[in-house]
């Protein structure tokens, strides 16, 4: 099922709100904790902490109030479902493990918001988000305190365009043409435990953007100044509109991470991700109209000027988390987590035509946790249920522009995120 819907790479709605309730709970982070399928995100080779065979379903709703000038934008709540499973075995005393997880907007498959030339572009919270989504990847022991692993991101992707004519007395007759690509791109990481107390991770995860192409063809047979007498005012012509777009940026990211578990019931984690912003191409739509036969000679064409780069930074971002057993039973566990995510905005000031939004955004997160057995006659393993709350303070920012008739002008932005969420998991 996975390799039936993995279709070109470009950015994942994991980058802003994470994967799995364990994981987000615990503030992203994961990279040295592992144990269920979030590893595919945050770090691959922890996989191997997993046990041989589980399943795991979540939904999560992230409702997005993002403001200018105090006026509230519309932003699509992000929401979804998300399935993930881990499939291993031992050998020679090695762990191997298979994981995959995929997410999917339950409103539509994928969507696009294209700006204007001089409209703000948000960088984080718009088009991310709302596309499916899939990481598959393989992790294995090379010693029993070593672990690596590989795999490949996939998102959904849409090229496609028009082709029709317009006829004079008539209806338009033509084409609309779409098509999805496939296309990968890399995820990998080492995870060292040398102690049953202390796991060191580290992770890569390539970098992808969508770069869209809409070619779009509009032709008019021959149009006369009356039907039958044979004066043609145009001839066969052609508006040949081509529409680009750099769309659904995910910055290529090197993860470090640490985990300290002191004893059977508390867990500690901190991770640190350099985000390289700094190769983020424009974002904003733009078209070249060519008119081709007596169109042209009549309405000649000229390309726009060229879009300008956004200019974005390469930045840091950090996550601590904590995790402790508030009650553990035999047959029963309640865990409660909490965390703290700080995400530094790559975008610097925006004096000029450019209007990508971000700023410095802190993430705080909390959740329970509760693993058991109800039929142990069924089966062997436990199994959890996770919830978490995720909200993120957007600080507020203010963009002044150096030209006082610039089209945007200065603007204030500011915002919330509440995320709420759920994960089930079935271990055999």
């Amino acid at each position: 099922m996975i390799c039936a819907f993995a279709v070109k790479a470009g950015a994942t709605p994991y980058d802003t709100f994470g994967v799995g309730a364990r994981a987000v709970a615990m503030g992203g982070a994961y990279g040295a904790v592992g144990g269920d399928s979030a590893a595919c995100y945050y770090n691959i080779a922890a996989l191997t902490e997993a046990g041989p065979f589980q399943i795991e379903l979540d939904y999560h709703r992230a409702d997005i109030d993002i403001r200018f000038n105090d006026r509230r934008s519309d932003i699509d709540p992000d929401k979804g479902f998300r399935i993930g499973f881990v499939l291993g075995k031992t050998f020679f005393s090695r762990r191997f493990r298979i994981g995959a997880t995929m997410y999917t907007p339950d409103s539509h498959f994928m969507r696009f918001v294209l700006p204007p030339r001089t409209g703000p572009i948000i960088v984080r919270y718009n088009n991310v988000n709302h596309m499916q989504a899939a990481i598959v990847g393989f992790a294995g022991q090379v010693f029993s305190w070593w672990s690596v692993g590989a795999g490949a991101t996939f998102v959904s992707d849409h090229v496609g365009g028009v082709d029709f004519r317009i006829w004079e007395d008539g209806p338009a007759e033509g084409d609309l043409k779409s098509k999805l690509g496939s296309e990968g791109k890399i995820v990998a990481g080492t995870f060292f435990k040398p102690w049953s107390w202390l796991g060191l991770g580290v992770s890569y995860r390539e970098q992808h953007q969508q770069k869209m192409h809409l070619p779009n063809k509009i032709g008019m047979y021959d149009l006369q100044v009356f039907e039958g007498n044979g004066i043609i005012l145009f001839h066969d012509g052609r508006l040949v509109l081509d529409v680009y777009s750099n769309s659904h940026f995910s910055p290529e990211q090197y993860q470090f991470a640490v985990s300290v578990k002191p004893s059977d019931r508390l867990l500690f984690a901190a991770d640190a991700t350099h985000y390289k912003y700094s190769d983020m191409k424009y974002n904003m739509a733009y078209g070249i109209a060519v008119m081709e036969g007596d169109f042209g000679e009549v309405f000649p064409t000229r390309p726009p000027p060229p879009v300008p780069e956004p200019g974005l930074e390469d930045v840091w971002g950090y996550a601590f988390g904590a995790e402790g057993a508030a009650l553990k039973l035999d047959n029963f566990r309640l865990d409660v987590r909490g965390g703290y995510n700080y995400r530094e905005t790559p975008v610097p000031e925006q004096t000029d035509l450019t209007n990508s939004v971000d700023s410095d955004t802190h993430i705080f997160s909390a959740g329970l946790g509760v693993t058991f057995n109800p039929f142990p006659t069924v089966l062997r393993k436990s199994m959890s249920f996770d919830v978490f709350e995720q909200y993120h303070y957007i600080s507020p920012r203010i963009m002044h522009k150096d030209d006082p008739t610039n089209d945007a002008g200065d603007y204030e932005y500011k915002g919330t995120i509440n995320s709420m969420g759920a994960s089930w998991t079935i271990r055999f």
